[in-house]
């Protein structure tokens, strides 16, 4: 269950590792990003990433399996969003 969610612009690196480290999800909006470390830094850490479905997170992430990857589609995000808060696990 998702009990707070905090929207973040940029951060330094040793903020994001301590906020990743107390986080269970990290929504990757950057669309067509080259090559972002956020999605691998957080995986890396045990949170579920959700990304656009282009760019470097289609090398990144396994959909369904390492996180969901989505087309920039808001309600898209936002269904899924609502799927992983409603799951019983």
């Amino acid at each position: 269950k998702l009990d707070k969610v905090i929207y973040l612009q940029l951060t330094s690196n040793d903020d994001l590792i301590l906020l990743l480290n107390s986080s269970k999800l990290l929504m990757y909006t950057n669309h067509r990003e080259f090559f972002g470390m956020h999605p691998v830094k957080a995986m890396h850490l045990g949170c579920l990433v959700l990304a656009c479905n282009d760019g470097s997170s289609l090398e990144q992430i396994e959909h369904e399996y390492s996180g969901f990857l989505l087309p920039a589609i808001s309600k898209v995000w936002g269904a899924q969003l609502q799927e992983i808060i409603c799951s019983p696990d």
